[in-house]
């Protein structure tokens, strides 16, 4: 057409010519770069890919925050030139400032906070404030606590050229004050009824995991004889990372602990021998807050957000497959927090991820016969080194010795010869006080069989589920027929309606 004579033809032609080159110039230039800034930042990949809704987010909350930094700035610097009593005007001065970091916390609605304080500290008597530090957001939520509060920061924030005035007004220290000198400025601070927060790691951490203590919150608490509150944080390491400036919604929970007294002999007799028995204090007290925080909702979050860009059909599925699952909550309290789990069947990975994020004492392997959801779960940035995904036929492979075994799903996929060898290697090579978890439609149960047949022939039919055999389905009697003739204990679950899938439960006896 490019050469046709005709001037009609030749338009068409370079209208063509021009579309297709903008597709290959967009295709190999601009989408990758978008894809890469959506899923990746310096460190490597994210645990959850930027969406428009946090770019939203993230652009309003700077807004503010720079906004608010520099007319906080502005006060400041007016409130310095204006004559009155220089207390209350630090005073109006610490509420302000308290007050514009809670609207700032909380305009980000999306992003639920709990706030945890089970003995009612109210912050009224000057104490050392500790805590750990996963992110910016940290100095807010110990802002929220108390106005009365001066807080340790580094020189990067103290001499910030947008806010560094309003914290040099609030009477901020700097981190790299000399024991000596913080001590005389927080003496003055403490009787003038204010408390010191302070990080006592120091930086904050990418990892969320809790580092080494410096002793220097610990001396001026020995120093001064003030006593510490101890304040646990968890989930700001999951909105705004130390190696970028890109905010997401997640869940922030706090909790404050009673006060502790640096000269309670259970700590030590040395400030060494202090500073590290409240290290591992501080260690454990937030092993047991993220276990509380980080429930199977909490986690299904990370994974659904780990199956987005990647086809808007497998992102609706993961999202209703999940929740059709109830969160695997049933498969998560049964199956103990550590051992080795075999998931045989796991298609893309849902329930092993699931698993492996809730317990990181659990090991766990899937194997799949579709080569391509086996790539696709492999990708996640969620999966951990304890959680590991391979293509395999399950009827051919060597089943690795485990505490768990689960069939979720997939033994009907086999022909019922393949299902006994599979089920039997299973009774084999689990532990002694093991479990074999089989989940799958039990055809004896007609009525409501039809429709879960139903949507397994359509799912395999359009090839969203791949299957060499014709589906053969289980009944409860072929089960029982093997664990009959075996050291097993058998349990049967039958907790829906509409389908005729059956849990069955297989533990190995001692």
């Amino acid at each position: 057409l490019i050469f046709a004579r005709h001037p009609a033809l030749q338009s068409i032609a370079m209208m063509s010519i021009i579309g297709i080159l903008s597709v290959v110039l967009i295709t190999f230039s601009i989408e990758p770069v978008l894809f890469r800034w959506l899923t990746t930042y310096s460190k490597g990949t994210r645990k959850r890919p930027v969406t428009f809704l946090d770019f939203i987010f993230s652009i309003w909350s700077g807004i503010l925050f720079i906004g608010g930094g520099a007319m906080l700035s502005v006060i400041a610097g007016i409130l310095q030139l204006l004559p009155g009593d220089e207390q209350k005007k630090k005073l109006f001065f610490h509420k302000l400032l308290k007050h514009s970091t809670k609207a700032l916390i909380y305009s980000n609605f999306l992003s639920p906070k709990k706030f945890i304080n089970p003995h009612g500290e109210d912050f009224s008597k000057p104490a050392i404030i500790i805590a750990n530090h996963q992110s910016h957001i940290d100095l807010m939520i110990l802002m929220l606590q108390t106005h009365k509060v001066a807080v340790f920061t580094n020189k990067a924030n103290y001499n910030n050229k947008v806010y560094g005035k309003a914290l040099k007004y609030a009477g901020f220290i700097p981190a790299y004050t000399g024991h000596e000198d913080a001590t005389k400025q927080l003496a003055r601070l403490v009787g003038e009824g204010y408390s010191l927060a302070i990080f006592p790691e120091g930086h904050r951490t990418d990892d969320s995991h809790i580092r080494r203590f410096h002793k220097g919150a610990f001396y001026l608490a020995e120093k001064l004889n003030l006593d510490i509150i101890p304040m646990v944080i968890h989930g700001p390491n999951e909105m705004l990372k130390k190696s970028e400036l890109f905010l997401k919604r997640g869940t922030i929970t706090v909790k404050i602990y009673p006060r502790l007294l640096i000269t309670d002999s259970r700590w030590g007799e040395d400030l060494r021998e202090k500073k590290h028995a409240i290290q591992e204090w501080f260690r454990h007290e937030y092993a047991t807050l993220k276990e509380e925080a980080e429930t199977p909702e909490y986690l299904a979050g990370f994974i659904k957000q780990n199956f987005i860009y990647k086809g808007p059909i497998l992102e609706w599925y993961t999202k209703i497959k999940i929740r059709l699952e109830a969160d695997y909550r049933f498969f998560d309290e049964i199956i103990p927090r550590n051992g080795i789990i075999t998931d045989l069947g796991c298609g893309y990975g849902y329930l092993g991820l699931m698993l492996s994020l809730r317990s990181a004492a659990r090991t766990v392997h899937g194997f799949d016969y579709d080569e391509q959801k086996i790539k696709t779960v492999a990708h996640c940035a969620v999966a951990g080194s304890n959680c590991t995904f391979e293509q395999a036929d399950i009827t051919r492979i060597a089943l690795p010795p485990s505490d768990v075994f689960i069939l979720n799903d997939v033994l009907h996929y086999f022909p019922r010869e393949k299902q006994q060898d599979v089920l039997l290697r299973c009774m084999q090579s689990v532990h002694s006080k093991g479990m074999i978890i089989i989940r799958d439609g039990d055809k004896a149960l007609k009525k409501r069989h039809r429709g879960t047949r139903l949507t397994e022939l359509f799912s395999t039919r359009t090839g969203f589920n791949k299957t060499e055999h014709e589906l053969e389905f289980i009944s409860e009697s072929m089960i029982r027929d093997l664990v009959d003739l075996s050291n097993f204990d058998f349990e049967v679950i039958d907790k829906t309606q509409f389908t005729s899938n059956k849990i069955f439960i297989i533990t190995k006896k001692q």
